[in-house]
């Protein structure tokens, strides 16, 4: 993608730069190494910055992933069910559709 970017990028620049650099009284000659120069900084960033984290992402432990994508799933859960709750409350419904929501068994999970 950084190359085809690039490739389409570099005739632009030229032309640009060419029309923007004749309004001068002091011509200034732009080298032609100024944008595969510049391309192949952008790919060489590009390259360090997808394998910086391909190898984080594949250094990484999976198990820690997971418990962690867990805890906030259980602690999303129990936060959602304390809404409810309070929502519930207010509207005096507590005992008959906390049992048909959270059933007792379920209880346990969120205490």
């Amino acid at each position: 993608m950084v190359l085809i970017a690039s490739i389409i990028a570099m005739p632009l620049a030229w032309w640009a730069m060419q029309n923007w650099l004749q309004n001068y009284s002091y011509k200034v000659s732009l080298g032609w190494w100024i944008f595969p120069a510049a391309g192949v900084s952008v790919l060489a960033i590009a390259m360090v910055t997808v394998g910086y984290q391909t190898l984080r992402s594949a250094l990484a432990n999976p198990v820690r992933s997971l418990r962690t994508e867990y805890l906030k799933f259980w602690r999303n859960l129990k936060t959602e069910k304390t809404q409810f709750c309070k929502s519930i409350h207010q509207r005096r419904y507590v005992h008959a559709l906390n049992d048909l929501v959270f059933p007792q068994h379920l209880n346990c999970l969120f205490n």
